[in-house]
């Protein structure tokens, strides 16, 4: 047992750490299909989806209406920070939900560095709305208003926050924008990722600032089409001891790469030849349906049942039926034909159950009045009968 469930463990995380953006929690329902919906898996679910969400910076409304963005590097045990709110939050992952349990009251940080960050965040926050939301009003002009409010029409969430922390003398800024931009109507969804770390001290007239730029993007009409790039940049930022004039070249930094990797984007997509995408494609089926796997797999124990059940009838045919008749000869016309003659009766079946996880059939074929009875068992283990 623990085996077949380190192996569905091993397929739920393969499957959904490599989830394209948009359909994470599709695949849950599917693997809750699939495999059922008992506590185990349901814990596993869990596990790995705080796993992805971590992985991927994924963000969650909380009860507070306030985004908190699942950074690992900032967690208080199992809880998430919001530096805004100075909030400990609790994140059911499983359930999309986000609570606010406590505020922190003490920062572990100095406080001349919580200055730093409070301006830039304040600066990341405009710059967000210029670039992020703008953009993003501007583009549904393209698209119909009954799709832009159906459920699979156009969506688009964004969000930022700036953490701060000290080793020594060594101040860090950690900026992270993140962007989930998907139109399931029209097949494709989409992410940002923007982070970026600013190491200094309060003294120096320079600041080290690295980061990366993670895109995701899957494109999925009559095809699974999956673009996935990630670029990291490094430069020392002039600065002084002004806060302000700080938090602004630290923006306008950023905002130069991520204009560097907008264009660079948009250079390949110009270019990028047709028969490249085509060699890539995974073909679906053209109805452009998804699968089934309810229907599927709920099919499955019935076809091997009744499989089973028609050869266990050859069987009982082949051993039992040509045996009685060849043992007939033996015996006198009278005795087969008189009340009490030879008597020779045989039947069969294959019944099927479940418990949890694991299905049985229960083969019974009867001979002579001689009941025998075996027992066969099979375990499903990610579409595979052992």
């Amino acid at each position: 047992m623990n085996n077949m469930l380190n192996e569905k463990k091993n397929f739920i995380r393969h499957v959904l750490m490599n989830s394209p953006p948009g359909k994470l929690y599709d695949l849950v329902k599917d693997i809750n299909i699939l495999l059922g919906s008992s506590v185990s898996i349901q814990k596993i679910l869990e596990e790995v989806l705080k796993d992805y969400n971590e992985k991927n910076y994924n963000f969650i409304l909380t009860d507070k209406n306030e985004y908190v963005i699942t950074c690992k590097k900032f967690k208080v045990n199992h809880l998430y920070f919001i530096p805004k709110l100075k909030a400990l939050v609790h994140v059911n992952h499983l359930k999309r939900t986000a609570n606010v349990l406590e505020t922190v009251k003490e920062l572990k940080y100095p406080e001349e560095l919580e200055n730093y960050r409070k301006e830039c965040d304040k600066k990341l926050v405009d710059y967000v709305q210029e670039h992020y939301k703008k953009w993003s009003n501007l583009q549904t002009i393209n698209y119909p208003e009954v799709h832009i409010k159906s459920p699979n029409g156009l969506r688009s969430e964004h969000c930022s926050s700036v953490y701060a922390y000290n080793e020594e003398d060594i101040f860090y800024l950690f900026f992270i924008i993140c962007c989930d931009r998907s139109y399931l109507k029209n097949f494709h969804a989409s992410t940002w990722r923007s982070s970026w770390t600013a190491q200094f001290f309060v003294d120096n007239d320079h600041v080290l600032l690295s980061g990366t730029i993670d895109i995701s993007l899957t494109y999925f009409e009559d095809a699974n089409i999956n673009f996935k790039t990630s670029k990291c940049f490094e430069k020392k930022v002039r600065v002084n001891r002004d806060v302000d004039m700080f938090s602004s070249n630290i923006l306008s930094a950023i905002n130069e790469y991520e204009n560097y990797i907008l264009y660079d984007l948009n250079n390949f997509f110009t270019n990028i030849n047709k028969n490249l995408i085509k060699s890539t494609r995974r073909i679906i089926p053209l109805s452009g349906q998804k699968f089934d796997w309810k229907g599927k797999y709920e099919d499955i124990p019935k076809q091997i049942r009744k499989e089973c059940d028609k050869k266990l009838v050859d069987y009982v045919q082949e051993h039992y039926k040509k045996w009685s008749n060849l043992q007939t000869i033996n015996y006198p016309e009278v005795h087969i034909k008189s009340p009490n003659g030879l008597r020779s009766e045989h039947c069969s079946s294959v019944y099927a159950y479940n418990e949890e996880d694991i299905f049985y059939l229960l083969f019974i074929f009867f001979f002579f009045f001689v009941l025998n009875i075996s027992y066969f068992y099979f375990c499903l283990n990610n579409m595979h009968f052992i």
